[in-house]
């Protein structure tokens, strides 16, 4: 029935701009709130940025399979509390560094909805920052699912300087604060972590449910691939002293240094592009793209890739095994099937090692697969998954659909479109709170 509501309301997706005044004080957000905002929202998620340029993410609809996780969180805050996921500029000029952290700089312009698009703009001392938010196909679900967050920055002085943004997301899926998060080639991860960009992982994954229920909400971040700009630096870090065990990377506008072995806690995803140099009327864009985060959980599930294009032939399948019983599950190892039109990459093992997943963890394998793309066509795959303990193996299923890449010029998955840019006017500092 919920599939059927989400069909009818995908025929018209809703880009509205709308007024939102702050919701009741929040001991988290005391001080931080923007009092009006935009939002962009479809039959699966909604965007609302606060006037302080922060944004804030929840579910409409949702995930179409999924019951009950309509009208929840994907970011802290939504849908009234706005101001605690937002980007920071650093700007060397000069062998000078400066750091500004976004949301307490008054926007020049915005934020406004222009073509389905946030656009929010702040004018710093010859540097303008432009960010946009818009809906955007997930390759991880195949659908408008997920928000392209781009922040843009462009030098409007008249000498060459270096920047580059810190974009900083505070997790939260549904009622969860503090969700663990699934990285592949890793595993699960609830201590901070950092990546740099030789190891960046392809995306991040949290569940609402502690269990990794099939039927929970989930959501899921996109790191590189796809039109992202793989990012120089990536932490899973808390987000403010006392909520976890770090240091609490919300209160600092640039620098931070996580602390290996501490509980993340109240978590937050940070990504860093380097100050680039910029010369006089130069831009550069930085993107990732955050939202629901497709299909998974249960005893075990691939994450992929659900659809291919002729720029991303290749994809990583990652298999999670999740124990949930009361016994470790011994020696296990997983055999991957490719259908026709699949193959393993040069080095890849069909059969590889999973090894014991002790009691309430999370054991996973990743193979990279290679699509031949000759003909436009929806492939599946398998993995049985066979531990000495189980009677019989685990059996998963995932499918993928392949484009006709013959004669296909190469493109990527559609990024946000530049909106026109007006001439700002440069706005007073907001103090810190």
């Amino acid at each position: 029935m919920k599939r059927v509501r989400c069909a009818l309301a995908l025929a018209l997706v809703f880009l509205r701009t709308t007024v939102i005044l702050a919701g009741p004080g929040d001991p988290k957000t005391s001080g931080l709130l923007g009092t009006a905002a935009a939002a962009i929202e479809n039959a699966y998620i909604k965007v609302i940025a606060g006037g302080n340029g922060a944004i804030v993410m929840g579910t409409t609809g949702g995930d179409p399979d999924i019951a009950g996780d309509e009208g929840k969180r994907l970011l802290y805050g939504y849908p009234t509390q706005i101001g605690t996921s937002f980007p920071s500029l650093r700007v060397i000029r000069r062998g000078v560094t400066q750091d500004y952290i976004l949301i307490r700089q008054m926007p020049s312009y915005g934020p406004v909805v222009e073509n389905g698009v946030i656009v929010t703009r702040w004018l710093l001392e010859g540097v303008e920052v432009t960010q946009r938010v818009s809906l955007a196909l997930n390759p991880y679900s195949d659908r408008e699912d997920m928000a392209l967050i781009a922040v843009a920055v462009k030098n409007t002085g008249g000498e060459s300087l270096q920047a580059g943004i810190r974009c900083m997301l505070d997790i939260q899926v549904g009622n969860n604060d503090r969700a663990p998060f699934f990285l592949p080639g890793v595993g699960q991860v609830t201590t901070e972590t950092e990546f740099a960009t030789a190891n960046m992982p392809d995306y991040y994954k949290a569940f609402e449910s502690p269990t990794y229920a099939q039927d929970s909400l989930r959501a899921l971040g996109v790191l590189k691939g796809f039109g992202m700009t793989t990012p120089d630096r990536f932490a899973l870090a808390t987000w403010r002293a006392g909520r976890g065990g770090g240091q609490g990377i919300f209160d600092t506008a640039w620098d931070y240094t996580i602390t290996p072995g501490a509980a993340i806690g109240d978590s937050t995803a940070a990504c860093w592009w380097n100050p680039r140099p910029l010369g006089p009327n130069q831009e550069v864009t930085f993107q990732t793209g955050y939202g629901l985060g497709g299909a998974g959980g249960g005893t075990a599930w691939f994450d992929a890739p659900a659809r291919l294009t002729c720029a991303n032939t290749r994809f990583t399948a990652n298999l999670w095994v999740s124990n949930t019983s009361a016994e470790p599950l011994m020696n296990g190892r997983a055999t991957i099937t490719l259908p026709s039109g699949l193959r393993l990459a040069s080095g890849q093992s069909v059969t590889l090692t999973i090894g014991n997943v002790a009691r309430q963890q999370v054991g996973s394998v990743s193979w990279q697969i290679e699509a031949d793309a000759q003909r436009a066509e929806t492939l599946t795959y398998q993995a049985s998954i066979a531990f000495d303990n189980l009677p019989a193996p685990i059996v998963v299923t995932a499918s993928v659909e392949v484009p006709d890449c013959r004669a296909t010029p190469t493109t990527v998955i559609p990024t946000a479109t530049p909106a026109p840019t007006p001439v700002p006017t440069p706005g007073p500092e907001i103090p810190e709170p």
